[in-house]
């Protein structure tokens, strides 16, 4: 499957229909509206992904390379793969946050103190997240999400991701050598050289698109899981805004007290 099928078949646009607006402000708390800013943040970095995995394969790179030969070919390309890499990998940990936020704080302190919408993004992690799951009582929901993280397909993903991020490179046919052993006689004895491990772009590229389905149907079915069947609508009524403005102006004067 390439990526101009993908999109036809794995269609994400209507998570982009999750970005909140004047009705979803008026209608919604302010743990939802966070989510669904996070839903939006997903759909991005799923499109900037297959992006770069269409840029694979293009036939002329242009002045991306400075020779149209196979090594700056394969080269450009795999900035293109570990670049789609790590867009599926922060796309995981995203959806981790839509639910951390779902599930988190319905005080608008959260819309007001942008500070404190980045610290909560920043305290999102597997412990932290399996914590609100446990205390909102999410026994199913947490088991769903935490099944897909330890699938094989993820962990291949997150493995490879985490060697680049902490470890290290992987070498790519025709860009430089990869010999296991010092080419040169040292009278019977043979020393060992680091090589690195040897990623295929081809392959890579085909596992990236079957985990570009699998990871939908995670996310969409998190989507319908959580967020109101409405939440999408574009109409409301004056009640809701008149029920913002009280809202607000609740926890304004609460905020006061406080001071």
């Amino acid at each position: 499957m390439d990526v101009t099928e993908l999109r036809e078949k794995v269609d994400i646009s209507n998570w982009l229909n999750y970005n909140p607006w004047i009705v979803q402000y008026s209608k919604y708390l302010p743990n939802v509206i966070t989510a669904s800013v996070k839903i939006v943040d997903v759909y991005y970095q799923i499109s900037n992904a297959r992006v770069s995995i269409d840029y694979m394969n293009v036939d002329n790179y242009g002045q991306l390379i400075g020779k149209d030969d196979y090594l700056h070919k394969q080269f450009i390309k795999s900035k293109f793969l570990f670049d789609s890499l790590a867009y599926y990998n922060y796309s995981i940990d995203l959806s981790w946050q839509v639910l951390y936020f779902y599930f988190g704080d319905k005080d608008y302190g959260v819309l007001q103190d942008k500070k404190r919408y980045e610290q909560l993004s920043k305290e999102c992690n597997e412990q932290n997240l399996r914590l609100q799951l446990w205390f909102h009582n999410q026994k199913k929901l947490s088991k769903y999400v935490f099944d897909f993280f330890n699938d094989q397909k993820t962990k291949e993903i997150r493995e490879i991701y985490n060697y680049l991020k902490h470890r290290g490179t992987f070498y790519i046919d025709g860009l430089g050598e990869n010999d296991e052993f010092l080419p040169i006689n040292l009278n019977g004895s043979r020393l060992r050289m680091i090589n690195r491990e040897e990623v295929d772009l081809s392959e890579w590229k085909e596992k990236l698109i079957q985990f570009d389905v699998f990871f939908y149907e995670y996310f969409n079915n998190l989507i319908n899981w959580i967020m109101p069947k409405d939440y999408t609508v574009k109409s409301m009524g004056i009640g809701e805004q008149i029920g913002l403005m009280y809202r607000l102006k609740s926890w304004e004067q609460g905020q006061q007290k406080i001071q």
